[in-house]
């Protein structure tokens, strides 16, 4: 189970998910080549990934297609309270939500590939599941989120972004926000 933890050497609040180190790599180190083999989000390989929570258009031929992220970071499982247990071990059970938008068929186009129709699509699912993960009793902060290539963290080359809800709202976040406060217009 994964589980937030406050670091308080550097005032920050950090995820534990040994379970990410399990994800597929679509690189390999010090080479950024990319492995040949099945691409797990291309048509035809649905049944790779866990099971759907939307797809556009909802029919076969999809354009966008959006899962639980299957190396989830944060689940939907046990108690979005944080607990401090000694003055040194404050905790939660990193709950919320981890999901992954494949954002087009295609394994060789990346987002600023594609149409601006289709780039609207994308960001019309990101305002679906942000409103939806919003509704979720305990979630505090959403963040959408794309990586690219080895050096910036994907496992996976085919294009895509992820969306992650948790019950912590970031101390950097948090900051900018109380201080944005002082600059009234």
């Amino acid at each position: 189970m994964p589980e937030l933890r406050k670091d308080y050497v550097l005032d920050r609040w950090v995820i534990i998910a040994t379970e990410r180190a399990k994800r597929p790599h679509d690189f390999k180190k010090k080479a950024i080549k990319k492995k040949e083999g099945i691409c797990y989000f291309c048509p035809g390989n649905e049944n790779l990934t866990p099971k759907e929570i939307m797809r556009i258009p909802n029919s076969k031929e999809w354009k966008v297609r959006v899962f639980p992220n299957k190396f989830s970071a944060v689940k939907l499982e046990g108690d979005y309270n944080i607990k401090t247990h000694n003055k040194f071990y404050t905790f939660a059970d990193a709950y919320g939500s981890h999901e992954v938008i494949v954002e087009t068929q295609d394994k060789n186009k990346q987002l600023w590939d594609l149409e601006t129709n289709e780039i609207k699509t994308i960001l019309q699912v990101y305002i679906e599941r942000i409103n939806a993960l919003s509704k979720i009793q305990g979630i505090k902060y959403i963040q959408v989120f794309k990586n690219h290539e080895e050096a910036a963290g994907t496992s996976i080359a085919h294009s895509h972004s992820q969306i992650i809800a948790y019950e912590k709202v970031p101390h950097v976040v948090e900051n900018e926000i109380k201080y944005s406060k002082n600059h009234d217009s």
